[in-house]
């Protein structure tokens, strides 16, 4: 059956057939455009940039107020649906045509309801330049660590403290026995490169976790690794007290290092003094039993004349 006056398409809606016979054949206008008015056989245009406009929704307006690219998203002009942030962006605003980078000291992720809206303070342990975000955001270098949130760079991590080490921007525990860890050191273990940083703990000398120095051993031990004998030219008076030079044989302990305990310390020899971490031979006029720290004078009417 026929009509006499056909009947417009409303708003929001077009159709391009001449023979619709319902309002079935109105179209809703396609993605990411705008229908305005009645009876039409095209869209208008396209939606501005900050607005979306879904397909099979009449959208009647260039800036359809119903969608204005939410929070967290960005939308260009003809936008069918909104665009997510990216990484290191965020938006605090409505109908934005493009996302805002995250300020130093925040970071701001991918798909995060919270952080791609309002920039979060750096977590613990990072620094977060300009833009960071889950695949940028910077751990505190070997060494040094985090003590709280929001660093903008390398110069806000803090120097590990003195017997500990830090790695991935935390304290990780205390240096191992046997080791000195002093400011900075990024190794339970220091290997001495760096002295400054850290080494095993120096001859003669204890570490035990976590020390801020090396110990010394009780009076009269240290720590022995070895021994070596050593030849020392001196002087002394033969039987008829002519002046002559002699060679005589010396038994120098070798400092041992990386000691943990104080069990490592061994009893210093006879006829050396060990006085804190050093040996030296028992001087002429004197003797020296096992575990000397001082040399003894031999008593009055004896002598000893070689060392």
């Amino acid at each position: 059956n026929g009509t006499a006056s056909p009947t417009a398409c409303p708003t929001g809606y077009y159709n391009p057939d001449r023979r619709g016979t319902s309002m079935a054949a109105c179209l809703p206008c396609d993605g990411g455009q705008y229908c305005a008015g009645t009876g039409l056989i095209t869209v208008t245009g396209v939606c501005d940039a900050g607005y979306y406009c879904p397909s099979d929704v009449p959208i009647s307006s260039a800036q359809p107020s119903e969608y204005k690219c939410p929070l967290g998203h960005w939308c260009s002009q003809a936008e069918e649906e909104p665009e997510a942030c990216g990484d290191g962006e965020y938006q605090d605003e409505l109908a934005q045509s493009s996302c805002k980078t995250c300020p130093e000291g925040y970071i701001c992720e991918f798909q995060n309801a919270n952080s791609s809206i309002t920039p979060q303070p750096c977590p613990l342990r990072y620094y977060c330049p300009e833009g960071s975000g889950t695949l940028s955001k910077v751990y505190c270098s070997n060494g040094t660590y985090g003590a709280s949130t929001g660093y903008r760079s390398q110069d806000d991590c803090l120097l590990c403290p003195a017997g500990q080490y830090c790695s991935l921007g935390v304290i990780e525990g205390e240096c191992h026995a046997g080791y000195i860890c002093r400011t900075s050191s990024d190794s339970p273990q220091p290997d001495g490169s760096n002295p400054s940083i850290g080494e095993p703990c120096p001859g003669g000398y204890v570490c035990p976790a976590g020390t801020l120095s090396p110990q010394l051993c009780p009076n009269g031990t240290l720590v022995i690794s070895g021994t070596s004998v050593q030849q020392v030219s001196v002087s002394t008076l033969d039987s008829e007290g002519e002046l002559i030079t002699v060679v005589r044989n010396y038994t120098e302990p070798t400092l041992g290092t990386g000691a943990a305990s104080f069990d490592a310390c061994d009893s210093c020899p006879a006829g050396v003094v060990c006085s804190g971490a050093t040996t030296s031979p028992c001087p002429a006029g004197y003797y020296c039993p096992a575990e000397s720290s001082e040399p003894i004078a031999c008593a009055a009417g004896s002598y000893n004349p070689l060392p």
